[in-house]
């Protein structure tokens, strides 16, 4: 009997799949079977008693790519695009010039989580003080906790609203606050307050404004 098995990150979920009663396949991945747009998910297909230069793997669409990094480890990248919700991953036997279906299945595609954008690279709203801000005036912008890619998220702009009677905004094209800003940030007393809002993101899955806003309370 030859047994499939298809592993993505830490093994966290299992199922198995009997095909013509014959083959049972073993699938586990980390995220509930979910590919991620945008980004390479690695993902390992191998079955017993065939060589991995035997397996032929297919994608049930062309615009989801996969590429082979060794004998047993693949990428698989869905497209960004909005209404693409799951992809078919085929697994063959071919050899002697005959192909022997292994298995299928099904992996729903999902967006990327929207990233966490800290000020100064630790707060995230609230009561902060004026020198923290200066020390180190600039926006990050860092993946979601507790997803676990190595993805990458930079922040292009954003807009700071002094919320006082006059409601000053100003507009920074880079993640540093400008002149402008910092001198407004100087001029508040404690208890005043400002937001952040209209930020600009370039990363994976996720290139343009967030609806995301940060709120500061000067201490």
């Amino acid at each position: 009997m030859k047994t499939a098995k298809l592993i993505l990150g830490i093994l966290l979920v299992y199922a198995s799949t009997s095909i013509s009663g014959q083959k049972v396949c073993t699938i586990a991945n980390l995220s509930e079977n979910m590919l991620y747009r945008g980004i390479k998910n690695p993902i390992g297909i191998s079955v017993s008693d065939i060589p991995n230069d035997h397996l032929k793997i297919i994608l049930s669409d062309s615009l989801c790519k996969i590429e082979k990094v060794d004998n047993n480890n693949y990428l698989i990248t869905p497209p960004t695009a909005k209404n693409y919700l799951m992809v078919l991953l085929t697994v063959m036997n071919y050899q002697n010039g005959k192909e022997e279906l292994i298995t299928k299945y099904t992996f729903r595609v999902k967006r990327v989580p929207p990233p966490e954008i800290y000020l100064g690279g630790w707060k995230k709203g609230g009561k902060i003080n004026k020198s923290s801000i200066l020390a180190n005036p600039s926006l990050f912008a860092t993946r979601a906790p507790g997803f676990d890619y190595n993805i990458q998220f930079k922040v292009l702009g954003f807009t700071m609203k002094v919320n006082d009677s006059i409601g000053h905004s100003l507009i920074s094209e880079s993640n540093k606050f400008t002149d402008e800003q910092l001198n407004k940030i100087r001029a508040m007393l404690s208890g005043q307050s400002f937001t952040i809002s209209d930020i600009m993101i370039d990363g994976p899955d996720w290139n343009g404004k967030l609806n995301s806003e940060l709120h500061f309370t000067i201490e």
